[in-house]
């Protein structure tokens, strides 16, 4: 067996015969939405094609006319396991009633292995992996997890014979910022691992709600783009501009706003902003531009904010690139847009053969998460 990542592997049978796809069977793969245009791209280029446009639609006829050497093909598979491997997360909260014993509050009768069954009956291709179930988090009574491990036949086993096995885990966590909420946070490295853990979430609200530990009418609460006024949603996004604990803020390199035309424009960028519908900064030590003045976080929507950070952690120092959006602001869904935030790492040069890049990413995600909580609850609208 050979190994992708750590939280990825992948089984190899020695003893079936390679072969390289093309045609319909290359367009089975090119198709991944795990595979972006400009990665179609880069593979057209170093076959010395050259399109006049490098859209889906133009690359995959041009890909499937092809075929592809043993080291693109490779490349190709590498472009798609990195989107795909690399751990995300999701998270929420929903006001609780009960004990602080959350693991002797899940149900007697919990099963992922029937909730998967359940889940993807139509896809005869996944199974999990051992029995997994919620244990306590460093011993606590208020803190569990569940990991687990899916294994998935992927379509393309006819010629490559490879399956993969994708981790996931649901964190259930009581905290108290004001008030007693249950906090959970989704681990997912694939599509199905989100949805099983979206799943198990949905059905312990069901189970909480009918043991009386969650009222009826709560629900899992989302960081919503709506969930702020303007001037509050400014000052959300601004508390990521500090040192965080193992971070060091440096600056802000990219932000993108919108006019709120139902307020007063300040006259100094009323020509600028009157026919503008969205705007996008690139730049250095952009937390000075005017638009993120004061006097202007009544009038305008602020949607993302890419921030630059230095850090200092057991596995190395580097810097850090987090990009703070919500996720839908180029489209008409602003208002239920949901706030997430993206991280890239980079070891500084002393680092990069030994530093652990997703220990990393998780410390962040880590302190990050507790800070944005802290934050939410108290920027948020009240209702």
């Amino acid at each position: 067996m050979a190994k992708d990542d750590k939280n990825t592997k992948v089984e190899i049978d020695e003893n079936f015969q390679f072969l390289l796809p093309y045609g319909e069977i290359l367009r089975t793969i090119v198709i991944d939405t795990a595979l972006s245009d400009s990665d179609l791209k880069l593979v057209l280029k170093q076959k010395g094609i050259f399109l006049s446009r490098y859209d889906r639609n133009d690359s995959v006829p041009a890909l499937m006319r092809t075929i592809l050497s043993p080291n693109q093909f490779d490349e190709l598979q590498d472009m798609r396991s990195e989107k795909i491997d690399k751990e995300k997360y999701r998270t929420s909260q929903i006001p609780w009633t009960g004990t602080n014993d959350l693991l002797g509050s899940l149900p007697k009768s919990f099963n992922l292995a029937e909730i998967l069954e359940s889940q993807f009956k139509y896809q005869t291709n996944t199974k999990l992996l051992g029995i997994p179930k919620f244990v306590k988090v460093d011993g606590r009574k208020d803190k569990v997890i569940c990991n687990y491990e899916i294994e998935e036949e992927l379509a393309m086993m006819s010629y490559h014979n490879r399956k993969k096995v994708y981790q996931g885990s649901l964190q259930l966590e009581l905290k108290n910022d004001e008030n007693l909420v249950l906090h959970t946070v989704k681990t997912f490295t694939s599509p199905l691992t989100m949805d099983l853990s979206k799943r198990v979430e949905k059905d312990l609200e069901k189970h909480f709600k009918a043991e009386k530990k969650i009222e009826k009418e709560e629900t899992f609460e989302k960081i919503l783009f709506s969930n702020f006024n303007n001037k509050n949603r400014f000052k959300f996004f601004m508390n990521f501009l500090s040192d965080i604990d193992f971070l060091s803020y440096k600056n802000v390199v990219d932000f993108a706003i919108r006019p709120d035309f139902d307020y007063n424009i300040p006259k100094e960028a009323t020509e600028f902003l009157k026919n503008l519908s969205q705007a996008k900064f690139k730049g250095n030590n952009l937390a000075k531009h005017m638009l993120l003045k004061d006097k202007f976080h009544e009038c305008l929507h602020l949607e993302s904010l890419v921030v630059k950070y230095n850090f200092t952690h057991s596995e190395g120092n580097g810097s850090a690139v987090v990009e703070y959006v919500f996720t839908d602001y180029r489209t008409d869904n602003l208002e239920n847009s949901e706030f997430q935030f993206n991280t890239r790492v980079t070891f500084d040069s002393a680092f990069r053969g030994s530093g652990n890049k997703r220990k990393v990413e998780r410390g962040i995600f880590e302190v990050l998460e507790s800070h944005k909580m802290h934050y939410y609850n108290k920027f948020k609208t009240q209702h």
